[in-house]
């Protein structure tokens, strides 16, 4: 692809990733955390589900057109979960935690960037060095990402109100 069709995908991520930051803003909360937590297992999934799409858009002899869906389906579950879970933490967090657990929020949202940008980075530097294809380093990031989605999705089923 040419550089305008391969930021295409990119372009589409963030397009839906708006969409789903806009659509879990419309969800009631009022019957409690079982939506919001419906809706955050369901972003995690997605991203699980557009990685394997990523992962399979980087074998070379599969459509490259795959990357496509699986930006889409990733920038949505991210716009469901993230937001989500932000609103979940501020809702059930009690006013004496709200700064500590705001931070440890954020906080671990940078760390996980900066680990799996890493990851990633070793991944390509490993690939240029000849040590492993491209092909498997993109993949292999692809479907670690797709773990971690996943795991995001089983530890999403433990969000609960804070004890009083």
């Amino acid at each position: 692809f040419g550089a305008t069709v391969a930021g295409l995908p990119l372009a589409f991520a963030g397009l839906s990733w708006a969409i789903g930051s806009w659509w879990q803003g419309r969800v009631d909360d009022s019957a409690g955390p079982r939506s919001r937590i419906a809706l955050i297992r369901a972003g995690f999934v997605l991203v699980a589900v557009g990685a394997g799409g990523i992962a399979l858009a980087s074998v070379p002899a599969l459509p490259g057109w795959l990357a496509f869906p699986g930006w889409l389906c990733s920038g949505l579950g991210a716009g469901f979960a993230m937001s989500s879970v932000s609103v979940l933490l501020l809702k059930y967090t009690t006013d004496a935690d709200r700064g500590a657990d705001s931070a440890a929020l954020q906080l671990s949202d940078a760390t996980m960037s900066a680990l799996t940008t890493g990851v990633a980075g070793v991944l390509v530097a490993a690939a240029a060095r000849g040590a492993l294809g491209y092909t498997s380093a993109f993949v292999l990031l692809d479907v670690a990402m797709a773990g971690v989605a996943l795991a995001g999705a089983l530890a999403a089923t433990r969000a609960r109100p804070a004890p009083p």
